[in-house]
């Protein structure tokens, strides 16, 4: 009967150990996406992006299209910019990481 007591014991201190678990593993999953971040440099790229807010500049993304636009606003993942297509202003949120290159217009 003795053994059975130690049994339960050890299954209900497993049990509120692994309860913890998933809080633990978001923690660490949020940690490792910061470090990835840090690591890509989206942070040093957004503190260089939001000195061209207010700007008018030209945007190369990953896919094929160059914008001509206006940096609106930047944070560590995310551009904010304004564009016209076909004389009809459109706002697009693009991610750091996909912008290849910037060039500033010296209008």
């Amino acid at each position: 009967m003795d053994w059975l007591g130690w049994a339960s014991v050890s299954i209900c201190i497993l049990i509120g150990y692994y309860s913890s678990y998933p809080r633990k593993v978001k923690k660490l999953e949020g940690e490792l996406k910061k470090l990835k971040r840090n690591q890509m440099g989206e942070t040093k790229m957004s503190k260089i992006l939001t000195e061209l807010i207010g700007k008018d500049c030209i945007i190369e993304t990953d896919c094929t299209v160059d914008f001509q636009c206006t940096v609106m606003d930047v944070d560590e993942g995310w551009i904010k910019i304004m564009y016209m297509d076909k004389d009809v202003q459109k706002i697009k949120v693009l991610r750091i990481e996909s912008i290849q290159n910037v060039e500033l217009n010296s209008e």
